[in-house]
């Protein structure tokens, strides 16, 4: 990035000096996490109400995806009873503001356990698949899954009872726990699967198909899946659908009150074989698994399971996919021993070197006062695991019951950021989500430029990196390839003229005084870092933006 013409309102801000930022590389009493609440930057809570208590940020359910079609990841936080379903868009800069009064429905009294976003009428955007604890009764019918249709835009109706998922005497399941959504028959179009939940008196399929006409209406089929006791029902939300053993059509796995899990082998039309006890090795018939992840953790090309136990603190399971979808659990041998399983556990690199790392969120438990944490296992790239004991990622953070997360990069820099969806138990802080933000290389300024003072930005990233800032007036969007997205407009951009060098605490302040000018008030600012790193090289962060100068 290179000062270009156009630049006079940033003359205006900027004091340019050729020399090197005096101060500009300070020794903190504690390094901060590389993964942290930035307080400008939060994501609202909404109260919600239940027969037990009241509270704030309760959900069961986060998604991510491009709903409005802007290039980049909005957050759906599924409806628990007494809160609808809730909308955030991003700006693309990894804010977010809540539209749920304009743009979603309210469906204050259903509770989806499990929700996903997948384009079910095939018209090129992404809707909303919810599992049904509960529901609306609606003219007589009870509707096991939720189903909300996007405009395009961002804009959501509730279309549930129209698609034909309802609950009849040939399905006779009122509401259900999980829910996973592909094309398992192979003929184009997104068909659904739900488990668990209550049983109307009638049938005992674990799982139940409903297979897509191509307009995204649904038809219940009986064949697609064993009719059996019931065992293998996902009862906790975590049904997930991937190709498993190799073959081109879509398996699914889940954690499950028998065996500890369940995996059903798609033969290709939709029809499932219970495969548990014959594809892991072994079987983990004594445990109930509360969650499931799937990831390629060793490189191999296929993916693995991780697994945790319900309601006990104890090492995640680790299964190593062979290619042909046997698992074989190496959890003694590529797991670290000083780790403990959550309720929520997600794949992602969280270090950006090109592996999957392993996040499990850990609820707190009341009796023993143990507050809840998150522990992060890094992967070597092979798929052996070491814990992050020195909390280089994740402080020390007391959290809620966490029941379900999402992993994105949020605000376009190439690092992934965390959204927990919900922190039942014990909201910290009250009335916001937790929003952790990846600083891996990052910009941010703790507080909002003033006229006639010095702005204080900090420039994070990894240790030794060097790196400067740039400023302007307008925001951009012009994708650089092997740096990332320049956020910033070329017409009004100032490189500012001091290098700094991160040290030990991953960040370094860079003091930008402001004109004390009157056109300078009101006027938005954004800046934006260029990192060399020592093992990436020249990267941009993401752009931190002031709605306006004080």
């Amino acid at each position: 990035m290179s000062r270009l013409l156009g630049s006079s309102f940033a003359l205006l801000v900027l004091m340019p000096s050729v020399k090197a930022q005096a101060g500009s590389t300070s020794i903190t009493p504690e390094t901060p996490p590389m993964l942290r609440q930035i307080p400008p930057v939060a994501v609202p809570g909404r109260p919600y109400l239940t027969f037990y208590r009241f509270g704030y940020d309760a959900a069961l359910v986060t998604r991510s995806g491009d709903f409005d079609r802007d290039g980049d990841p909005d957050v759906i936080i599924g409806p628990l009873s007494g809160v609808p379903p809730r909308l955030l868009l991003n700006d693309g800069n990894g804010r977010l503001t809540e539209v749920t009064d304009t743009h979603m429905p309210n469906l204050t009294t259903n509770i989806v356990m499990q929700g996903m976003t997948v384009d079910l009428d095939g018209d090129g955007d992404l809707d909303f698949l919810g599992a049904n604890y509960s529901s609306n009764y609606l003219s007589g019918l009870w509707l096991p899954a939720t189903i909300l249709d996007n405009d395009g835009t961002g804009h959501f109706t509730d279309v549930s009872a129209q698609r034909g998922i309802i609950a009849s005497y040939s399905h006779p399941y009122i509401f259900s726990s999980s829910c996973a959504a592909a094309d398992f028959d192979g003929d184009g179009d997104v068909d659904i699967v739900l488990s668990g939940g209550g049983i109307a008196g009638l049938g005992r399929l674990s799982c139940r198909l409903w297979r897509n006409d191509g307009s995204g209406r649904f038809a219940y089929d009986a064949s697609g899946f064993p009719n059996d006791p019931g065992y293998r029902a996902d009862e906790l939300g975590d049904l997930l659908s991937a190709d498993l053993d190799g073959d081109g059509d879509i398996d699914l796995a889940s954690p499950g009150t028998a065996n500890g899990m369940a995996l059903w082998i798609n033969d290709g039309t939709g029809h499932f074989t219970d495969a548990t006890t014959t594809n892991l090795h072994p079987a983990p018939s004594q445990y109930v698994f509360r969650t499931v992840a799937l990831g390629d953790v060793d490189g191999d090309g296929d993916l693995d399971i991780a697994a945790s136990r319900c309601c006990v603190l104890d090492v995640p399971f680790l299964f190593l996919n062979d290619g042909r979808g046997q698992f074989l659990e190496v959890s003694a041998t590529q797991m670290p021993s000083n780790s403990d399983s959550g309720d929520s556990l997600q794949f992602a690199d969280f270090d950006d070197d090109g592996d999957l790392d392993l996040l499990s969120v850990i609820r707190p438990n009341h009796i023993t006062r143990f507050p809840g944490e998150e522990q992060l296992l890094l992967n070597n790239g092979w798929g052996w695991f070491t814990l992050d004991a020195e909390r280089r990622f994740f402080g020390t953070n007391p959290n809620g019951y966490v029941a379900d997360l999402v992993t994105e990069d949020f605000d376009a820099d190439g690092d992934v950021d965390v959204i927990y969806g919900s922190n039942i138990a014990q909201p910290t802080p009250p009335q916001r989500l937790p929003y952790y933000l990846n600083t891996h290389r990052h910009t941010y300024a703790p507080d909002p430029p003033r006229r006639g003072a010095t702005w204080r930005v900090k420039l994070c990233g990894p240790v030794a990196s060097t790196g400067v800032l740039a400023i302007a007036f307008a925001p951009g969007g012009t994708p650089i390839p092997s740096l990332g997205r320049l956020g910033l407009d070329p017409g009004t951009l100032q490189l500012w003229p001091t290098a700094v060098t991160i040290r030990n605490e991953r960040e370094a302040p860079i003091d930008v005084p402001i004109s004390n000018l009157p056109l300078l008030l009101g006027m938005p600012i954004y800046v934006q870092g260029l990192l060399n790193e020592p093992q990436r090289g020249w990267r941009l962060t993401n752009v931190w933006v002031e709605d306006a100068i004080r």
